[in-house]
């Protein structure tokens, strides 16, 4: 890629972005990733605050694929209780505004996820970087190497998360969708 064609808030990366590129990119940085791509994640995850439509569109799949396995667990815990709370109150107080109110849940749940993404990807990235230090590498070189082999992307994490978000998903159509239609 030449010079010209790199937006100027990458060319003035700082050690931490780094660290950060590495994670992204995992353990295998030259399959062909587009390295426009990982700039652009490098950079909203540089930012106070960024959203990302991927993660609020495919929720606790798309946190699994890029191995923020404690953010994926959360979102589906959150949409269990979103789940009963569906079943508690919406199914009784439909018609009321408070009823109305609890069946926009899910869709809050995924804005949210979709809006603290980038900020939990940047706080895994820093915190490994503690941690690799604290266990006594201290050289760039080696950072990014413990970096690479914790970060990059998880295809079958991310269909484990999507079969019990589908699973969640599904329940909730059968429990709360379909008996208010009639149709069960």
């Amino acid at each position: 890629m030449d010079v010209d064609e790199v937006p100027e808030e990458v060319l003035r990366f700082t050690i931490k972005d780094v660290y950060r590129q590495a994670l992204i990119e995992g353990d295998v940085p030259e399959r062909g990733a587009d390295p426009q791509k990982i700039a652009s994640m490098v950079v909203r995850m540089r930012a106070s605050s960024s959203f990302s439509l991927a993660a609020c569109l495919l929720g606790p799949m798309y946190w699994a694929y890029r191995k923020c396995y404690v953010g994926a667990a959360l979102l589906v815990v959150f949409y269990l209780l979103a789940f009963c709370a569906l079943l508690l109150v919406y199914m009784p107080l439909e018609s009321s505004s408070f009823g109305r109110v609890v069946r926009l849940l899910p869709a809050l749940i995924e804005l949210v996820g979709g809006f603290l993404f980038f900020r939990a990807y940047r706080y895994k990235a820093d915190s490994l970087v503690e941690k690799a230090k604290a266990s006594g590498i201290v050289d760039a070189e080696g950072i990014c190497a413990y970096l690479r082999q914790r970060g990059g992307t998880s295809l079958p994490a991310a269909c484990i998360a999507g079969a019990v978000y589908l699973g969640i998903a599904l329940t909730i159509v059968a429990a709360v969708v379909l008996p208010s239609a009639g149709i069960w």
